[in-house]
């Protein structure tokens, strides 16, 4: 009796382990991509649609039964829908085994949809995520250009104007969609390339998102022109840096990697990218780039933001960092041959553009705008608060720019509108001759004022009230004499 007990114990463990392999088999076969089985074109492009209109109704699951499609396609069939249609902003990435009911032939039953939150305003997101593409169609893109500026410009828009989300760091719930990117400013890599496809396809451009190889929480674009494929990746060309002001003072400001814009597989293995694929019916396009390029690369070797005005486009110099360098599509200044078209005495910090004006900062904390006739004029100027201007962008509507204490900090950003600013000051609390500095020569005027009743110039009277309380006195010149012992700083002291 005992021996029969210990050969049916075997039989059991037996039998379990058989069925734990062949669940084993069937979890691997489920996600491998590209399986033996096949499928023809019109099955597999139904039961995307399928997927895209129930997860367009947040409709919790999908009935594909009557497809015949082997599991093995189940993965493939959800991320391809999410990555071909970025308005499906509420779907989520996340996909797992729990999400596939199979039959006892293998085939697909039903795939249940898994979605960010289907309690948040939808509809409105949506509608305003039109809007945005609206306006940077408007703004940000001409008739005249070619297909690669029109690429161009949407690689610039999202560069100047999102954040990365990196690592682990979760921002916003739609950090992986394109809402996040082109509405908060924040996304990770597939944020960046559904807001990039979100964008082209708003413009008839043919473009498809990408992921890596051996790393599939890698992602970014291939675009097409002239039929040929060029890879796109706005995250990885996408950096954040600072400049110094002086050497306690630092600005931060944007470049880009414009190698990263229309290459090939080649070029990017040179950069140490990593391998791609896609999903999709059949094989994956391969992105070989063209033998003889179907455009010139005016782009190339530019590390700050490119802006596009009347025809022709504007970055900073790589070597001169004073100087604003035109380049056209048609000629390319490249080297010594490099087109100076605006100079100024201080570095220029980051540039933009809203399509009438191109918008940069100064170092030396302006903000300034020219035109394409190169008529020079500063719109706001922190001076003395402060204050240091750093990132500026276009984000569809208004030129924002960051604005940052000495000590790092952020502060509110400025919006800008048709290259003014109402808001403009130019002088500060503690300047009472409007020369830009606070010396000497203040301490003297504010000294004079309040023992011998020497008037104080009315354009400048009103800084001498250092702590705002309507009374100049012995403390407003104690706040002064403090500032010039290097004790501290008066906008730390008051203002804000």
């Amino acid at each position: 009796m005992k021996r029969f007990s210990v050969c049916s114990n075997r039989i059991v463990s037996f039998f379990l382990a058989v069925v734990l392999v062949l669940t084993c088999v069937f979890c691997v076969s489920l996600f491998d991509v590209r399986a033996e089985e096949s499928i023809e074109k019109n099955v597999y492009d139904n039961a995307k649609n399928l997927i895209y209109n129930a997860a367009k109704n947040l409709e919790p699951e999908v009935d594909l039964s009557s497809l015949d499609i082997p599991s093995s396609y189940a993965k493939e069939l959800y991320m391809d829908t999410l990555l071909s249609y970025p308005e499906l902003l509420y779907l989520s990435e996340t996909f797992s085994s729990s999400n596939v009911s199979a039959g006892s032939d293998g085939n697909i039953d039903k795939i249940t949809l898994t979605y960010i939150n289907s309690s948040y305003n939808l509809a409105g997101r949506i509608d305003s995520l039109r809007i945005c593409a609206e306006n940077f169609r408007e703004n940000c893109i001409s008739g005249s250009m070619s297909e690669v500026e029109k690429y161009l410009s949407i690689f610039e828009f999202l560069c100047a104007n999102t954040l990365k989300n990196k690592g682990s760091l979760l921002v916003s719930h739609f950090d992986s969609t394109a809402f996040g990117p082109l509405m908060e400013g924040y996304g990770d890599s597939l944020g960046y390339a559904l807001a990039f496809k979100y964008l082209a396809d708003y413009l008839g451009l043919d473009s498809f998102v990408v992921f890596g190889k051996d790393d599939p929480d890698q992602y970014w674009n291939a675009v097409e022109i002239d039929g040929y494929y060029f890879y796109v990746d706005a995250f990885s060309a996408d950096n954040e840096n600072s400049k110094t002001v002086s050497s306690d003072v630092t600005t931060k400001v944007s470049t880009v990697d414009h190698y990263m814009f229309m290459s090939d597989e080649a070029s990017f293995a040179v950069l140490n990218h990593i391998e791609g694929t896609s999903y999709g019916y059949g094989d994956p396009i391969r992105v070989r780039g063209a033998s003889k390029l179907p455009f010139k690369q005016f782009w190339s070797g530019v590390t700050s933001p490119m802006v596009y005005l009347n025809g022709d486009w504007y970055c900073i110099s790589n070597l001169s960092p004073d100087v604003i360098l035109k380049r056209s599509p048609d000629q390319n200044y490249v080297g010594v041959n490099e087109k100076a078209f605006y100079k100024n005495a201080n570095p220029i910090g980051s540039i933009a553009s809203d399509g009438k004006y191109i918008y940069f900062t100064n170092l030396d904390a302006e903000v300034c705008t020219c035109t394409s006739s190169g008529d020079v004029k500063t719109i706001y100027d922190a001076y003395g608060f402060n204050r240091r201007v750093g990132d500026i962008g276009f984000d569809g509507e208004d030129v924002v720019c960051n604005l940052y204490t000495d000590t790092g900090t952020q502060l509110s950003p400025q919006k800008y509108d048709n290259g003014e600013n109402t808001t403009i000051k130019t002088v500060t609390y503690g300047d009472l001759n409007g020369d830009k500095v606070i010396d000497n020569t203040d301490y003297s005027i504010i000294c004079e004022y309040i023992k011998n009743d020497v008037e104080i110039d009315a354009s400048y009277k009103g800084y001498a009230d250092i702590d705002r309380n309507g009374v100049i006195n012995t403390f407003d010149r104690v706040y002064i004499a403090r500032y010039l012992a290097g004790e501290t700083l008066i906008a730390d002291m008051f203002f804000n």
